[in-house]
């Protein structure tokens, strides 16, 4: 399967998408086996899924007409469409409909000619389903939330999240405040925020602790801005989570790119984190709100400036010499 553009995706998460669809690849017959594609009403147009969201097709036109979700993380796949023709007493919120409202030729009462299509849609492991309208969500006026909120403690847990919580209760008995990172140029401490940013230093802490972080290399440096690792593929494409999926950014307002030797989480976009983290050598406060902030230098800015400093080759930012990871001491 090749691909020539990464469709306006920023390129780690273009990559990540490339790396899903590599192994989506390999086991065709289990992973491609549930992909459902379907026809609207008209019979014009194809809905499929595909790695950049869902695409409808034009089938007398040749054409893409429009993509949906593209901005989603998840890999759509499949998809079906419930055309959702609104009824006039529902569209009236119960009021009795007449005769003179039933023939009345009022384009607000939006009858049979604006039916309001709903998109169903599963994903590549995962237990949600996902819907998309064209209709914004129901809210009310009486700032009742439970009209708009979700519960999201309303999913039966699978047997392996059960097993990775349990491991979890063993793992984490206190919060980890401060680390040393042994690397092959030299040690760099850094100091951690647990109370800001409490998922985010468990998942680093778990990591480290359980020697996930041991060998990895620094697979990309950009001089003068940042040195980036955490990855087990080393390209930039891979790593996950102590939970096995991405979890959600954690900002503070005191924590901000305002100064070099910052500790963040490098991401593919908005809560996909997941074990790749960077350190900063300069202030970068366009990352602020974007990437979350678990931790700063506090010993062996040296090291993290030598490691900057390094030839890389142009176009990956990968150090031509291999600098890694030896190991993480936790204080």
């Amino acid at each position: 399967m090749l691909f020539f553009s990464s469709y306006g995706l920023q390129n780690m998460e273009w990559n990540r998408r490339v790396a899903l669809e590599k192994e989506m690849d390999k086991d065709r017959a289990n992973a491609f086996k549930n992909v459902k594609l379907c026809w609207d009403y008209s019979g014009y147009f194809v809905l499929y899924p595909s790695p950049v969201g869902i695409k409808v097709y034009n089938v007398y036109t040749d054409s893409v007409v429009r993509e949906i979700g593209k901005e989603e993380t998840m890999r759509f796949i499949g998809v079906s469409l419930c055309r959702s023709v609104p009824d006039i007493r529902a569209r009236l919120q119960g009021a009795a409909a007449t005769i003179e409202t039933e023939a009345a030729d009022n384009p607000n009462l939006n009858r049979i000619t604006d039916p309001d299509p709903i998109m169903v849609c599963c994903a590549l492991k995962k237990n949600r389903f996902y819907l998309f309208t064209n209709t914004e969500p129901y809210t009310t006026d009486d700032g009742d939330d439970s009209a708009v909120s979700r519960d999201i403690f309303n999913e039966r847990p699978r047997k392996e999240d059960q097993l990775t919580a349990v491991e979890q209760e063993g793992d984490v008995v206190h919060a980890t405040e401060e680390a040393v990172i042994h690397t092959t140029m030299g040690d760099i401490r850094i100091r951690l925020f647990p109370n800001e940013c409490p998922r985010t230093v468990e998942n680093f802490s778990t990591h480290a602790r359980r020697g996930y972080y041991n060998g990895l290399t620094f697979h990309r440096v950009i001089k003068s801005f940042m040195i980036q690792t955490g990855d087990p593929t080393g390209k930039g494409t891979g790593g996950q989570s102590i939970w096995g999926t991405d979890f959600e950014d954690e900002f503070h307002p005191r924590l901000r790119h305002d100064k070099p030797f910052k500790v963040s989480m490098a991401n593919a976009g908005p809560n996909s984190n997941g074990s790749q983290f960077f350190i900063t050598v300069c202030p970068a406060e366009w990352l602020d709100g974007k990437n979350t902030i678990f931790g700063e230098v506090i010993e062996g800015m040296n090291v993290v400036q030598k490691i900057n400093q390094v030839p890389t080759f142009e176009k990956s930012g990968r150090p031509r010499s291999e600098i890694s990871i030896m190991s993480i001491t936790l204080k």
